[in-house]
């Protein structure tokens, strides 16, 4: 008896984070529907618009069918995360483009001044979008 009571603080250290994980449960599952922002394909038919961003989502009708006000919020903010997080991978993908196009244009004995003007004319709509929401004052 007294050797069980010894080791009772372990049985407890290590079972009871095994049992919570058990009746936890690993839902895999997110809380909130799937959604595309690129654009409708089955099931995702249902548009709608992020209020603060006016970004257009699509949805499974199926799965928003209970949503009130509050849930349709919650969406909404998930999906302008998604959509300005999209936008930053993006703007960082053509900043890395354009750099290196100028690390290209700068060679050993001699600058290619026509890459390096195509760099610094190089078009970055993504990173274009991103300040323009910062600018407005929506992120």
């Amino acid at each position: 008896m007294s050797i069980l009571s010894s080791l009772l603080p372990l049985l407890l250290l290590f079972v009871f984070p095994l049992l919570s994980a058990l009746f936890g449960g690993f839902s895999s599952t997110p809380s909130y529907p799937t959604f595309r922002i690129d654009r409708a394909a089955a099931p995702h038919t249902l548009q709608h618009t992020t209020s603060n961003l006016h970004v257009p989502y699509w949805v499974n009708p199926s799965d928003v069918a209970q949503y009130g006000n509050r849930d349709w919020r919650q969406l909404d903010k998930i999906a302008e995360q998604r959509f300005v997080g999209g936008l930053n991978a993006a703007c960082e993908s053509e900043q890395l483009q354009r750099q290196q196009l100028v690390n290209e244009a700068h060679g050993w004995f001699w600058t290619d001044e026509e890459k390096l003007e195509r760099a610094r004319r190089m078009a970055l709509p993504n990173c274009v979008k991103l300040n323009d929401l910062q600018r407005k004052g929506r992120l």
